[in-house]
């Protein structure tokens, strides 16, 4: 309803009191008015509208529904209701009935006894009972945001009055919902903007690794009040990063996953399929966004979830969201840029040096000690023994020359000391050298949460499974995932082989088990689909 519309009907109200009782409600509808325009959180000022009608009309409950853009609920605040009264009537309206009419009809509709009339069907099985309705919309910029729902009036039923207060009500509370909804987006983007901006900072610095997406999934969740985000970023041709915040059960955790990974390898980016697919599977609100580089091209995936009957996501949100990610996805590229370009100037340096220590420096030596090696024979004997002396020295500086030109021709970056950088190594040394596709996948600070033990004991583990999967599964990929926490460490190996039926393969994994047992954990040992093994060493770690 528009302003001159709700000035209208309030104005013929007026004129029906008397002068103390019209200045009592012009006074209380200014008090109202100040009160939701207090309230700077969305949920907040919701609740607040809904329970100043409430009193304002003696209803015993009051509710707001949020409408979705396709018409239909997609948020319901309660209030007068306990916590029980609540949760059993269950799944949001679906639009029947006396809810629906409101939303159809876009316009104030009271009724005295909701029992006597056909637009009450619909209602939930567990609702409580109810006579006396009272429903009226609330307008942002012209659209219908929402409706607001009184009933079980304690004078029996709404009055005139009672539509005209709600009315104006209404009216005072869509200019506060849009305020506080701009205040709350201005908030997100805000801490979005100040996060990205400190975060590619440190990539770029260098005092973060690009492949560390730990502080961004738990700066999302925490802003944008997720109860898990999910990512995965592709450092390499090899290695996805893969980092998690929050709580939820294995299933949701695999669910976000899998989305993930279906928005990297979708043909078409198509969020809104794959947030339809995911929201599928759990009733709570889910929004997903790729990460993209300086071409288009996704290479990464944010997938977060909000609490159960948590606020939607709306488009406002995706749009804030979006633009942090091609923030943290440029910053992290440019990094992994220079760290290329980095790694092409030392490897060229090092076989600058190594072929000027051959072409020269040994050549040079080898010169030297066939010199004096023609001149032993024609030396006394003190000095001959003297001289072959100098020749052995000479030999095995030559030695001691070319291991350090082999050792030059071997990969090698700045940093990579750190346990990621090792793990990564022997992957590609153990499964690339022999021709076997692979991918490897970080979750969690890995450098800082696992201690020397633990990293030689998942060495081993590495080593054990890999080695069998070149020398027995006769496998064309695998999968390498190293997953820690402050409580656990969760080592994945899977292959596309031939499977356990060779009972070597089997006695060549034994150790494995006996390995996770001695530190409280276990190792488990299964088929792979749609083919291969699938092999998970879980341990303990830290205070138990």
């Amino acid at each position: 309803m528009l302003a001159d519309e709700v000035s209208q009907l309030v104005e013929s109200v007026l004129d029906q009191l008397e002068k103390d009782e019209a200045v009592a409600l012009v006074s209380t509808l200014i008090s109202a008015g100040s009160a939701v325009s207090e309230e700077l959180t969305l949920e907040s000022a919701l609740r607040t509208i809904a329970d100043i009608g409430r009193r304002l009309t003696g209803a015993k409950y009051g509710a707001i529904g949020v409408l979705s853009p396709a018409g239909v609920f997609e948020r319901f605040i309660h209030v007068g209701m306990t916590a029980t009264e609540i949760e059993a009537i269950g799944a949001l309206p679906v639009g029947k009935g006396v809810l629906g009419a409101v939303v159809a009809e876009q316009h104030a509709m009271r009724f005295a006894d909701l029992s006597s009339d056909a637009a009450a069907s619909g209602l939930p099985q567990h609702h409580p009972a109810m006579h006396s309705f009272l429903g009226v919309p609330i307008y942002i910029d012209g659209v219908v945001y929402g409706n607001l729902y009184l009933t079980e009036s304690a004078r029996g039923g709404f009055t005139d009055l009672d539509e005209a207060v709600i009315v104006a009500l209404a009216h005072i509370a869509g200019g506060a919902i849009a305020n506080a909804r701009k205040f709350q987006w201005e908030q997100m983007t805000s801490a979005l903007s100040e996060h990205a901006v400190a975060n590619s900072r440190n990539v770029l610095e260098g005092s973060l690794s690009a492949a560390d997406f730990d502080s961004v999934v738990s700066e999302v969740a925490d802003i944008m009040q997720c109860a898990v985000v999910v990512t995965q970023y592709v450092v390499d041709a090899q290695t996805v990063a893969l980092a998690e915040s929050g709580t939820a059960t294995d299933e949701i955790r695999d669910i976000m996953r899998d989305a993930g990974r279906m928005l990297m390898r979708a043909d078409e980016l198509d969020v809104a399929a794959i947030e339809e697919s995911i929201s599928a599977m759990t009733p709570d609100p889910v929004i997903a966004v790729p990460f993209l580089n300086a071409h288009g091209s996704v290479i990464g995936s944010l997938v977060a979830v909000r609490p159960h009957n948590g606020l939607p996501f709306v488009d406002a949100e995706r749009a804030m969201l979006a633009s942090y990610a091609r923030i943290i996805a440029s910053s992290r590229e440019l990094a992994l840029s220079r760290h290329n370009e980095q790694r092409l100037t030392l490897t060229e340096e090092r076989e600058r040096i190594a072929r000027d220590l051959h072409d020269h420096i040994i050549q040079s030596l080898f010169a030297i000690g066939l010199s004096i090696d023609g001149v032993v024979g024609r030396a006394s004997p003190d000095i001959a023994s003297r001289l072959s002396q100098q020749v052995d020295e000479i030999d095995t500086t030559i030695r001691k020359i070319r291991n350090t030109i082999f050792n030059l021709s071997q990969p090698s970056l700045p940093g990579n000391t750190s346990f990621r950088a090792r793990i990564h190594t022997m992957v590609r040394q153990l499964l690339g050298e022999h021709g076997i596709d692979y991918r490897v996948e970080f979750e969690g600070p890995i450098d800082s949460l696992v201690g020397s033990d633990h990293q030689s004991d998942i060495e081993a583990v590495l080593r054990e499974t890999i080695a069998n999967i070149v020398r027995h599964a006769n496998a064309q990929h695998a999968a390498v995932a190293v997953r820690v926490s402050p409580s656990r460490i969760r080592v994945e190996v899977s292959d596309d082989g031939d499977g356990l039926g060779d009972t070597t393969r089997r006695s060549g994994l034994a150790n494995l088990a006996a390995r996770a047992e001695n530190s409280g954990g276990i190792c488990t040992i299964t088929a792979n689909k749609p083919q291969g093994t699938f092999i998970t060493w879980d341990i303990p770690q830290g205070e138990q």
